[in-house]
């Protein structure tokens, strides 16, 4: 019985882990806070809300999201037009060039024709 146990509770704790990549079921918690960021736009993710600034312009709203084989697709309308967020694994680095900060994950914004890539990290690291 005493071998028994511990094999019964190893799945129990892998479930719990959300250490990792987007893209392994062990880390589908990123969805409730997570933090994005490219050039000329930035997300932030309390699910189920989203701030999003593109441009200098910010808005916030309700977002959705999906899991997919390539990560963590969030769904929003910003300025009356949808946006996809997409949260693939990383790592990714952003910023000058010799001093870059790494993060944990790869994003990309659609707006419309627009497409803008950057990096993210669940929010908790982003503190």
């Amino acid at each position: 019985m005493n071998r028994i146990l511990p094999t019964l509770l190893l799945p129990l704790l892998a479930a719990c882990d959300d250490v990792g990549p987007i893209a392994t079921k062990g880390a589908t918690r990123l969805a409730w806070e997570a933090g994005a960021k490219g050039p000329g736009w930035a997300a932030t993710i309390d699910n189920p809300l989203a701030s999003l600034t593109v441009d200098g312009r910010a808005e916030s709203g309700p977002i959705t999201y999906k899991d997919g084989r390539n990560g963590r697709t969030f769904h929003g309308q910003f300025g009356g037009e949808p946006y996809t967020l997409l949260l693939s694994a990383g790592p990714c680095a952003l910023g000058p060039e010799g001093s870059p900060k790494t993060y944990e994950f790869h994003a990309r914004l659609t707006l419309g024709e627009r497409v803008l890539d950057g990096c993210a990290s669940r929010g908790w690291l982003m503190r």
